[in-house]
């Protein structure tokens, strides 16, 4: 595994910021954890909200219109971190298809309803559906771009 990053360098060091790189291709797939903090929220929703582009921010977003998107829930107990190299040597295995998401006309997509254990973690890759010809969704999130966009987890009691 490995992630991509938009690291800059300044007199004080190397500075990251918490742009995160989404990558959908044939060749590629993004796995993504949520840490569930929120004590008896846990019925979760996955949603992609597709960013647009403002005066400060591009996320260079490709998308190959009507790619269908399978969400696969792997087979993570704890935190997958590249400081970890027994956790960041590979992914882990699926688990389960939670949804199969269809991107057309740049709307924002969601799953149906999961379980999501507070204090635990959801660990997810998005792959193009095998039946997919062609696939390509692409693009740059940033959690202080409004609106906000990007891949995030609604979570409700």
């Amino acid at each position: 595994m490995s992630e991509e990053t938009k690291e800059w360098y300044s007199f004080e060091g190397t500075v990251y910021p918490d742009d995160r790189h989404i990558i959908v291709s044939r060749e590629v797939s993004t796995i993504m954890q949520f840490r569930h903090m929120d004590f008896k929220m846990e019925h979760c929703i996955l949603k992609i909200a597709l960013p647009q582009e403002t005066e400060t921010f591009n996320p260079m977003l490709k998308l190959h219109e009507s790619s269908k998107v399978d969400v696969w829930m792997l087979d993570a107990r704890g935190e997958l971190s590249p400081r970890d190299s027994k956790t960041w040597k590979r992914a882990p295995d699926r688990r389960t298809r939670l949804t199969t998401l269809s991107f057309s006309g740049g709307e924002n997509v969601t799953s149906q309803e999961f379980w999501c254990t507070s204090g635990e973690f959801t660990t997810v890759e998005l792959a193009c559906a095998l039946t997919e010809q062609e696939c390509e969704v692409d693009f740059w999130q940033n959690a202080r771009v409004v609106p906000r966009a990007g891949v995030y987890i609604i979570q409700n009691s």
